[in-house]
């Protein structure tokens, strides 16, 4: 039940946050960015999607170029070991001073409730916690707050895939048009997910079980860590309460299979991408989303507008 919006302006709006991704839409005077100054870029965590994002931007590696990107400041709650450098800070408000184009955010949900509509009123955030927009205040918040500062919330499209076909077919409308997603993950990346706890005994399943079977706007809400892409797929599509999700602890298979129908045509798509080395709840192609995101807003040539 859509509480602050109707549905149609609830769709309106995320069709209208993804489309500043998926259309690669770029910050004020980017189009000459290489050739006047490197977007500055700050980091809202440092995990296994940031730490990588932040050593591709250093070494300007993965198709970034070391003269149109600049790493400026990471916030991080602790700094511990190797993380002693001054770039690090525990202070938001040292963040801020650094004077970033963009804040990337690979925190959590609870960190855009915390710090996005400030981050909005200075500068533009790519998001990586979808999941956080399920709350319509929190969406309507943060769309007022950049509309008023002429700043811009990009969404990352983190593992979920053909988001870019999905989103271009969904703009035809049509009763027709249906969403659904099914993520098979290992045992372990379920361990500790919800936040009602766990329901299941993921230790010692002889089977594959279902952990959750519902709407996206659900799933991305009490599976924070593990369902973002749901909420990614609904809000550049049919709708959080529409886009139909089931999540597995899976002995084997693992991967999204998304089946999509619009307009435009219908569509099926499985990945079996690999999890984050460092983290089992990510998928490793997040952080690799998060730099095409910041390719396409510092190159000359964009792919996937």
């Amino acid at each position: 039940n859509m509480s602050l919006l109707d549905e149609g302006a609830f769709l309106w709006a995320g069709s209208m946050l993804l489309s500043l991704l998926l259309s690669t839409a770029t910050p004020a005077k980017s189009s000459n960015r290489t050739q006047e100054k490197p977007l500055r870029i700050a980091l809202l965590g440092f995990g296994a999607i940031n730490s990588e994002v932040g050593k591709a931007i250093q070494e300007g590696s993965h198709g970034l170029e070391r003269r149109s990107v600049k790493l400026v400041k990471v916030l991080v709650r602790t700094k511990g070991d190797g993380r002693q450098a001054d770039i690090f800070t525990t202070s938001f408000e040292d963040l801020m001073e650094a004077q970033p184009d963009i804040i990337v955010e690979a925190a959590g949900q609870p960190s855009i409730r915390q710090y996005g509509a400030k981050i909005l009123s200075n500068c533009d955030v790519l998001l990586t916690s979808i999941g956080a927009l399920t709350d319509d205040s929190v969406l309507s918040s943060l769309v007022s707050v950049a509309e008023k500062a002429g700043t811009k919330i990009h969404l990352a499209s983190g593992a979920m895939p053909a988001l870019d076909w999905m989103h271009a077919s969904s703009l035809g409308g049509g009763d027709a048009q249906s969403v659904e997603v099914e993520q098979r993950k290992p045992p372990k990346s379920w361990l500790g997910a919800c936040l009602k706890g766990d329901a299941l005994d993921f230790n010692s399943l002889t089977e594959d079980a279902t952990v959750f079977e519902g709407n996206a706007r659900e799933a991305a809400s009490l599976f924070p860590k593990n369902a973002n892409v749901s909420a990614m797929l609904g809000l550049s599509t049919v709708g959080l309460d529409k886009c139909s999700v089931k999540l597995v602890a899976a002995l084997g298979d693992f991967g999204t299979t998304v089946k999509y129908s619009g307009e435009a045509g219908s569509l099926e798509v499985k990945t079996k991408g690999k999890q984050s080395k460092t983290n089992p709840r990510t998928s490793a192609v997040v952080p690799l989303a998060v730099i095409k995101a910041i390719k396409n807003m510092t190159s000359v040539v964009v792919i996937g507008a």
